[in-house]
């Protein structure tokens, strides 16, 4: 650009002289804030997620601030300016922690409070490439990430705006100073119109208006009558007040008209939101913004100001408020705490559940002060150092009552909230109250345990019954094997209990049986965590009792050095597979008969087959497969 190069000429202004110089043409230091800056500035901290945006421009000895939040002091000493840093580069100025930077370390603003610690700022340029300051957005905690590329790219775009507005004032306080050389009937651009529609075009979103009063008209530029479906050349002309309003809604008309009363008669500033309804188009949000202009001798001239397209703005509010709806009605509690562990907020059933009375006794809260003080350190040591780096836990904990001190069973689902650079900027947390759970689960165990007492009383009249019958059998071994597969049984029915006689884990079974045997040495087991259904789980137990049964009688654990591997996964195939290898025994004899055990174990995992049996020298194999659908069913 021409600046650039005169930067380098030793006979043309310095960089400083011509920042000083267009900022005398826009008269805008130490004026009052203004609506427009003060909006871009929230949207750069929001957009950012930082706590500090400002618009600053360097002067002499200072850095004044046109628009901030976050920030009390409206200038600081230019000694304590990292924007100054910022007009030396073209595109954007980031330090991700101003501690670490020769440029800034010492800075009193990071020494001392309000001690930043990052800072992004993008420069503030005339239309020939005068920086004049900066948009900038700073935090007290460091980000080595920086700015994600849509927050940056955002940024820079908010500081074209920036330009835009300064442009805007610049262009109607020239205007107004030409006084009664302009007139609407024959409106020309002159030079402030032509710096305007720069300004405009540059911005694509904001559409300028005048209505003079002496012809009653409303004259538009290009943009306004783009944004209201309008002929150009007729917003241009002028138009009346029925033409101008033809495509707003009718429910909002009245609103429209009462601003614009207001302001004809009172000369109270203009600002209104209404909706357009432009044939062939989706529904429109505007944003109105404007003043009367007088004469001197106070009488009503103009009426100008500017239009804007906010229907983004408002269907990211709609569905805030909608998305803030269903967290305040949910049945479960939910909030948000910062990283240091305070609370930001808690919705209604969240305070309900744990006896706090009002959003702001929620506020005055840390995480902490929800747990039980003995629980805090198993939390503190597991469940955020889990969120931290897998971003997620969930599992079963207790809250307290703040009140009563009761502790309150919940399912405890944290959440770590991430900005766009994937950082943890907060926790969420979504809690189920486990009371009624707890104590159904609690009258279930009662039931469950009467259940057993039962069984195994039914089971022993069964054994004491058969015990007699078959007192006069000779195969006294037959006798003693129905005896232990009774037993068997009475396990798998134990191991159902545990699991609300629905279902049970795999390896639950597999130990609950061959604890029976006492000889946990000699048998090794690896498997996948398989939930079984109830049939399954019976004929698994049978089916494992049998094997180790034969084992001891024939096989691997006949002797003192014989040992079983007991192996079980899932299949590409969508089966269960279990493994029986035994070693170290006799070599085995495949039977010359069929007896019940046989017959058992063909039967399989399910009842239904699915077994291969082999007879290698070095020890018995067995190897099951059943469909795991087929394994889980109730």
């Amino acid at each position: 650009m021409a600046s650039a190069t005169l930067l380098h000429d030793t006979n043309s202004p310095s960089a400083h002289e011509l920042r000083l110089a267009a900022l005398d043409t826009y008269a805008i230091l130490d004026t009052p804030p203004e609506d427009a800056f003060e909006d871009i500035v929230h949207l750069a901290r929001e957009i950012c997620h930082t706590s500090t945006a400002l618009i600053s421009l360097v002067v002499d000895d200072r850095q004044w601030f046109k628009a901030r939040v976050g920030f009390d002091a409206c200038q600081t000493p230019i000694e304590q300016s990292v924007c100054s840093h910022a007009l030396e580069q073209t595109g954007l100025l980031i330090i991700p922690d101003l501690t670490l930077d020769p440029r800034t370390q010492l800075n009193s603003l990071v020494t001392g409070d309000p001690f930043i610690r990052f800072y992004a700022g993008a420069r503030l340029e005339t239309s020939d490439g005068v920086a004049i300051g900066t948009l900038c957005v700073l935090d007290n905690v460091p980000r080595p990430d920086g700015l994600t590329t849509h927050q940056a790219v955002t940024l820079e775009r908010l500081a074209r705006q920036v330009m835009t507005q300064m442009e805007l004032r610049r262009a109607i306080r020239e205007r107004d100073a030409a006084g009664e050389k302009y007139r609407a009937a024959n409106l020309r651009l002159e030079n402030a119109d032509e710096r305007l529609q720069i300004a405009l075009a540059a911005s694509g979103v904001v559409g300028l208006w005048d209505w003079i009063v002496e012809t009653d008209l409303l004259h538009g530029d290009a943009h306004f009558a783009r944004l209201y479906g309008l002929d150009p050349d007729l917003a241009a002309a002028g138009l009346t007040m029925e033409e101008y309003q033809e495509f707003v809604v009718a429910d909002d008309l009245g609103r429209l008209r009462e601003r614009i009363r207001d302001t004809f008669e009172n000369g109270a500033d203009f600002r209104v939101e209404y909706r357009l309804l432009i044939p062939g188009q989706a529904l429109r949000w505007v944003e109105c913004k404007g003043r009367m202009i007088y004469t001197r001798d106070g009488k009503a001239k103009r009426f100008s100001g500017s239009a804007i397209d906010i229907t983004a703005r408002k269907v990211s509010e709609k569905e805030t408020r909608r998305l803030a709806r269903i967290v305040e009605q949910s049945g479960d509690f939910i909030g948000v705490a910062r990283l240091d562990g305070s609370v930001e907020w808690v919705n209604e059933t969240g305070r309900d559940l744990v006896g706090l009375t009002d959003a702001s006794s929620a506020e005055r809260t840390s995480i902490r002060d929800y747990f039980d003080p003995a629980q805090w350190p198993e939390i503190a040591a597991t469940v955020l150092p889990a969120v931290d780096r897998d971003g997620h836990w969930r599992g079963e904990l207790t809250f307290r009552h703040f009140r009563t001190g009761e502790l309150i069973p919940v399912l405890y689902d944290i959440i770590g909230l991430r900005d766009g650079g994937e950082e943890v900027v907060a926790y969420a947390n979504i809690s189920r109250d486990m009371r009624d759970e707890k104590a159904a689960e609690a009258r279930q165990h009662i039931l469950n345990e009467e259940l057993s007492h039962r069984m195994k009383n039914t089971l022993a009249m069964v054994q004491a019954v058969a015990t007699q019958t078959l007192r006069g059998v000779t195969e006294k071994d037959a006798v003693e094997a129905f005896k232990k597969r009774l037993h068997a049984i009475a396990s798998a029915h134990h191991v159902l209990l545990q699991q609300n006689w629905s279902a049970a884990q795999f390896r639950q079974v597999v130990d609950a049986v061959l604890a029976n045997f006492e000889m946990g040495d000699r048998f090794s087991l690896s498997g996948e965590n398989i939930t079984l259904g109830p049939r399954a789980t019976l004929s698994l137990s049978l089916l494992l009792h049998e094997l180790a049964t034969n084992a001891l009688k024939y096989g691997a654990l006949s002797n003192e050095t014989g040992h079983v591997a007991l192996a079980w996964s899932i299949n590409t195939n969508g089966e269960l597979i279990l493994r029986w290898e035994e070693s170290g025994g006799p070599s085995p004899q495949q039977p010359d008969r069929r007896g019940f055990g046989s017959r058992l174990i063909s039967m399989g995992l399910t009842g239904t087959g699915g077994s291969e049996l082999h007879y290698p020298p070095e020890g018995f194999k067995a190897i099951f497969s059943a469909p795991l659908d087929q394994v889980q069913q109730h």
